[in-house]
């Protein structure tokens, strides 16, 4: 292949495949909810022990996500990929035989756990960035969007199959399709960088603006993002740390939001298929928001596009609170509507932030940090969650306490944009 600009450009093929592979892979994450809820009636364990089962595989997700960093600098994502579907399919196929939490722990929290951060949101938005420069933002956001119309699909279908054939069986319908889509995608489409097939980033020689330095998103020059940062650099950077502030709020935002919103939705006087459902269509406009303020962040900002998609998280935090006192559906709705809009700005903004400043070979490694951080904010939130109701006999607490992590996420984008951080960085050339 050679380097002009093409009417169709290879790198569209790499975000289709990572939008795919999160749709499974996040998607199934996120429909721990639905288990979640039938696991209860089933077994009738605890809430906070049944929970911990979720937070255990948010651990062993950052425990293993600097093996995961370096996997992916190392090897092609033709091979990575497939090794983390078996996982993940494995995992899914023993937790269909589950009789004790602690088999529960094993099975879910931690092969489930290192499928899914295999083949999950670091490893794809290590790759995806390489492959665009101008459509950064626009490129993450496509890609990310499959965890929302994953978890809208997955978890809808769960709770379909939940229904009519029990859990059990749902956990080998979705084993079965992880074998199926992932891995021939994977290992037939994904190639490591636009270079080893003849590219170049977007599919053009140069992107150059009127002073001759290539354009990035945010206004960054060339210069900054082929700087040779290794992870011992950027983490003496403020920058670093910020964006992995907002990375540990969104994951405890996420977990508490996954394990415990059907079940709320539920003792709020729902039935269980309508909280399957609204836990699907909340996550499905969570990727229209991915897909939306990835590309507004590349005009705007990505502090700006972050700062808009947490008001409109909060705002359906509010309505959610009144839920179950009201029992009204057009409060579900519009929880669903604002906040599943909202908090999809998170994951393509944040990934992009960490590209603009740190991009280049141990990418991988660095990107990686910020699932440690997602999975010990995750890891925290969800186990708490079902601690606070167990003594409390309430979920405001935990649902006041996400109101804060949304305000806290924001902030950290604020404080680690690129535009803050550009002319900080080319004094360090």
């Amino acid at each position: 292949m050679n380097n002009n600009k093409s009417v169709f450009y290879y790198g569209w093929i790499i975000v289709a495949v990572s939008f795919l592979t999160l749709f499974f892979s996040i998607g199934i994450r996120v429909s721990f909810g639905v288990y979640y809820v039938a696991i209860l009636d089933e077994f009738g364990w605890s809430r906070a022990s049944t929970a911990l089962a979720f937070s255990i595989a948010m651990c062993v997700h950052a425990i293993f996500a600097p093996v995961s960093g370096f996997l992916i600098d190392r090897f092609s994502p033709r091979r990575l990929f497939p090794v983390g579907a078996a996982f993940l399919a494995t995992g899914l196929i023993l937790c269909s035989c589950i009789s004790s939490r602690l088999q529960l722990y094993l099975c879910w929290g931690v092969f489930t756990a290192i499928g899914i951060n295999m083949t999950g949101f670091a490893p794809n938005m290590t790759i995806v960035p390489r492959w665009f420069i101008k459509k950064k933002g626009l490129a993450n956001g496509i890609a990310a969007s499959g965890i929302g119309a994953g978890s809208l699909f997955v978890a809808m279908i769960a709770g379909f199959i939940i229904k009519n054939w029990g859990w059990r069986a749902s956990f080998l319908v979705t084993a079965t399709a992880v074998l199926l889509f992932i891995i021939p995608a994977a290992s037939i489409f994904l190639r490591r960088s636009p270079q080893e097939i003849g590219l170049l980033p977007d599919n053009v020689k140069n992107i150059k603006n009127e002073r001759g330095g290539r354009i990035l998103t945010g206004g960054l020059t060339e210069k900054i993002c082929e700087r040779q940062w290794t992870l011992g650099m950027v983490a003496k950077t403020a920058p670093f740390w910020w964006i992995n502030l907002t990375a540990g709020c969104h994951g405890y935002i996420v977990s508490m939001m996954v394990v415990h919103q059907t079940v709320y939705v539920v003792d709020s006087g729902f039935s269980h298929l309508l909280a399957a459902s609204i836990l699907g269509i909340t996550w499905g406009l969570g990727s229209l928001g991915n897909a939306f303020f990835g590309a507004i962040s590349d005009r705007v900002g990505r502090k700006w596009a972050l700062a808009l998609g947490s008001a409109l998280a909060f705002s359906g935090m509010i309505f959610f609170l009144f839920l179950k006192g009201t029992h009204l559906n057009i409060l579900l709705y519009l929880f669903a509507f604002f906040y599943g809009t909202g908090q999809g700005a998170y994951s393509p903004i944040y990934a992009s932030s960490m590209a603009d400043l740190y991009a280049g070979p141990s990418f991988g490694k660095i990107i990686a940090t910020v699932s440690v951080a997602y999975g010990i904010g995750g890891a925290f939130s969800s186990y708490a969650g079902g601690y606070l109701y167990d003594a409390r006999g309430s979920y405001i607490l935990p649902f006041l306490s996400l109101m804060v992590c949304i305000i806290l996420g924001a902030l950290g984008i604020w404080m680690a944009s690129p535009e803050k951080n550009k002319i900080r960085y080319q004094t360090l050339e």
